[in-house]
């Protein structure tokens, strides 16, 4: 192969295609030895990487662009959320009594409303016991006889030593709650009402006092539809016994006044009771006083005139 001069090697044919740098022009007023070989310009890089493939020219790389956005998802109205349900009304302990209970945490609360429904269930159990109770007397001592049971009890024996025994160390029941027991039974006989027959024992001893067959199933039917509270069948007794002109029933029974009385005394007759009574007394207003004077003084009379009723005899 001829040996190429140096000084033509970059303009040999052989190196350099003829028509190579046709499109380059050589840069204006730039002196000549700005080209040292041949007086041109230097080639372009593309030109020594076509003719040296095998020299690995720079790595073009691709600028770093942002990803592409994902198209968004057509939005989805959301169903408004329902309002939050009320609060539950209060029991009707509650909503009677005086609105105690606003200063209760959450946890207080909770431990009200246990307490109200054990409450209930304690009355419940006691008004089934006293239920019992009634109805094996009326059966037991009584014969289930209606007007043996309700008219004439003073004449039964097995009766008269009970209720001697009543308010004492053998039978610690009052003679008033005795009489309720067997008289509700009774009732629940003569009466044949499903409405009396329905109430609880608590609501049903308040209607004895209308002391009438008709008034008594009347005021049962009503209680029950109406759903009364004790409190409140109270006074519907008192409305009704005022309607019919009236005077509220009184039952008087010796061996119960006696027990009453002696119970009174023993509780008010101490040195201890004077001295409670006489400072609490000492913190009352006036009028307060004046009443408190005033009952013991009415009291006092009605033992008086009732002694001497008994005296003359």
């Amino acid at each position: 192969m001829p040996q190429i001069p140096l000084t033509r090697s970059l303009s040999h044919p052989a190196i350099f295609p003829a028509n190579l740098f046709k499109r380059v022009k050589p840069i204006p007023d730039a002196p000549r030895h700005a080209y040292p070989v041949s007086g041109m310009p230097p080639p372009p890089a593309f030109a020594f990487a076509r003719l040296c493939p095998i020299i690995p020219g720079p790595v073009a790389t691709k600028p770093n662009r942002p990803p592409r956005a994902q198209p968004k998802a057509p939005e989805t109205i959301s169903p408004r959320p329902d309002p939050p349900a009320p609060a539950p009304d209060p029991p009707a302990e509650l909503a009677a009594a005086p609105d105690s209970s606003s200063a209760l945490s959450a946890a207080d609360r909770a431990v009200l409303a246990e307490a109200i429904s054990r409450a209930d269930a304690v009355r419940s159990t006691i008004d089934s016991t006293w239920t019992d109770f009634g109805r094996w007397l009326f059966a037991k001592v009584f014969g289930e006889d209606t007007a043996s049971a309700i008219d004439h009890r003073e004449d039964n024996p097995i009766w008269t030593a009970l209720y001697a025994l009543a308010d004492g160390p053998k039978v610690r029941l009052r003679h008033d709650e005795i009489d309720r027991a067997v008289l509700c039974a009774a009732y629940d006989k003569r009466l044949n009402s499903d409405a009396w027959r329905a109430l609880d024992f608590g609501r049903k001893w308040r209607l004895l006092r209308l002391e009438d067959d008709k008034l008594m199933a009347k005021g049962a039917k009503h209680v029950l539809a109406t759903n009364l509270d004790t409190r409140k069948v109270e006074v519907y007794v008192r409305n009704v016994l005022a309607e019919q002109n009236i005077e509220l029933p009184t039952r008087v029974n010796v061996p119960a006044f006696v027990s009453q009385l002696g119970r009174f005394h023993e509780r008010v007759s101490g040195k201890a009771f004077a001295r409670q009574l006489e400072s609490a007394a000492n913190k009352l207003s006036d009028e307060q006083r004046e009443k408190l004077v005033e009952t013991l003084d009415q009291t006092r009379a009605t033992l008086d005139a009732l002694r001497a009723r008994l005296k003359q005899r």
